[in-house]
């Protein structure tokens, strides 16, 4: 004959199974990791904490050392995907919907992309966009200021295709400049090229001390009062370039002013200056043999 006493063992232990499903069960948010600190703090005990909030003592403990040590309440580590990242086609919806729209809202903004265009942005990527040009209008900022960021965001969607072999189809429809270090008489300089896509023409040729941003905006004054602005500079991503940090560099500015547009190189596929690469190569073999 089976006892009471058994039956009230098993009943137990399936309370203490549903019971510790519950607590896998159970959410943690900000409300209740709120009211964990703030009965802690009246002294509470943490099984009974536990079991009100639905997770587990040892949970409860981890909030309240946490909180103890930093002094801040502590925040629930979101899991999940990482966010896709912003392709190009989105940023160039969004900059150029901000200058149809006049304005600056991410909501707004997201409306009028979804009606004009039937693709939807979230406003939380649109912000992100808006942030990164700085767009976003703070105070009393000038809306001849926000304009000319605009001018220079629209310009700064450089060409971020996948790496492919090409030639321009006409001159100064793109030039390729690239800085080489030759060796000349034993002593090293920066050979700077730059050369017309279509027609391989060597626009310039100098070698300088220094490789620096002067050096590419002085060679290209030069080359422009001489065979006139070309639609696109392709370059590498040298520090003459391109900022080390992200932003825009004085170089890009000095071509946005211009309306050219600057295509920079994939890191992975650095050939795709390759036609002044070559040519640096010619020069430094016959400097090599001069020398």
């Amino acid at each position: 004959m089976v006892s009471r006493n058994y039956f009230a063992s098993v009943g137990n232990k399936k309370r203490n199974v549903n019971n510790k499903n519950n607590m896998k069960g159970a959410k943690l948010n900000d409300k209740k990791i709120r009211k964990i600190i703030r009965w802690k703090e009246k002294g509470f005990e943490t099984s009974r904490i536990a079991k009100k909030v639905g997770v587990t003592p040892r949970r409860v403990q981890q909030i309240w050392k946490e909180y103890r040590e930093t002094g801040e309440i502590p925040k629930i580590k979101r899991r999940g995907r990482k966010p896709k990242k912003i392709s190009k086609e989105e940023i160039d919806l969004v900059l150029k919907a901000v200058e149809e729209y006049k304005g600056t809202s991410a909501v707004h903004l997201e409306k009028y992309i979804e009606n004009k265009h039937n693709i939807h942005i979230p406003h939380n990527r649109i912000y992100t966009i808006l942030k990164e040009f700085d767009l976003i209008q703070k105070g009393k900022k000038k809306k001849k200021e926000l304009d000319e960021n605009l001018r220079f965001s629209l310009l700064a969607c450089y060409a971020s295709e996948k790496p492919k072999r090409f030639s321009a189809s006409k001159p100064n429809e793109m030039w390729q400049m690239d800085f080489k270090i030759v060796d000349v008489g034993g002593v090293r300089y920066n050979l700077l090229l730059i050369i017309d896509d279509h027609s391989r023409f060597i626009l310039h040729a100098g070698i300088y001390e220094e490789a620096t941003t002067d050096v590419v905006i002085s060679a290209l004054e030069e080359c422009f009062e001489k065979h006139g602005t070309p639609k696109k500079i392709l370059t590498d991503n040298g520090t003459q370039f391109v900022p080390a940090r992200g932003g825009i560099s004085r170089f890009q500015k000095f071509l946005m002013e211009r309306e050219i547009l600057h295509i920079k190189t994939s890191i992975r596929h650095p050939q795709t200056i390759g036609k002044v690469e070559r040519i640096n190569r010619e020069v430094e073999y016959r400097l090599d043999k001069f020398n």
